[in-house]
């Protein structure tokens, strides 16, 4: 089928549209061709993520390679310039920053959120991990991507409240993205 000669040209949504049209066909007088295009889509998204992924590890290595002389503030600055942060990015920064020792909590709450803040933190330092890096697993063996940007300190509670662990920006952290106007 010259067809599929031609889906490496296929955009992703003519991809759906070609898979969503060959599972219709799966039990009409064309299912061996039906299934023959849905074998083909799958290879063909398979190919287009492994060279996702190695354009990902190519770029992932230049950074790393651009970043091994600087100092942490500057790594910090070389992310923040080559990834440069997204509104809901520079609300999470600005949170953390404008709340030192926060909880967790408290600082969804600034964002007008419920316990989303330690995901949206993560996901900020983990975009930029080949800068910052390397995160390290935490105690349950998950990597901590926000322990890139951020010193935590553990109160041991009491009586009146639990232990809970608050969040404080790395010094040098808070140093470059004032440099660069992400936080004030």
């Amino acid at each position: 089928m010259r067809v599929l000669e031609r889906l490496s040209d296929y955009s992703d949504a003519q991809l759906n549209q070609l898979e969503e049209n060959a599972l219709k066909l799966q039990t009409g007088p064309k299912a061996d061709d039906a299934n023959q295009v849905l074998m083909a889509v799958v290879e063909e998204r398979g190919r287009r993520k492994l060279n996702n992924q190695i354009k990902a590890a190519e770029a992932a290595t230049r950074a790393k390679e651009k970043v091994v002389n600087l100092s942490f503030d500057q790594r910090v600055e070389a992310a923040f310039t080559d990834v440069p942060p997204l509104d809901w990015e520079r609300a999470a920064l600005a949170a953390l920053a404008e709340h030192p020792g926060a909880t967790t909590e408290e600082l969804s709450r600034s964002l007008g959120y419920d316990g989303t803040y330690m995901n949206w933190f993560g996901m900020v330092c983990r975009d930029r991990e080949p800068w910052l890096g390397p995160a390290m697993p935490g105690p349950d063996g998950k990597t901590v991507y926000s322990d890139l940007l951020v010193d935590f300190v553990t109160n041991s509670g009491d009586e009146a409240s639990p232990a809970s662990k608050r969040w404080k920006l790395k010094s040098e952290a808070l140093s470059a993205l004032g440099k660069l106007g992400i936080i004030k």
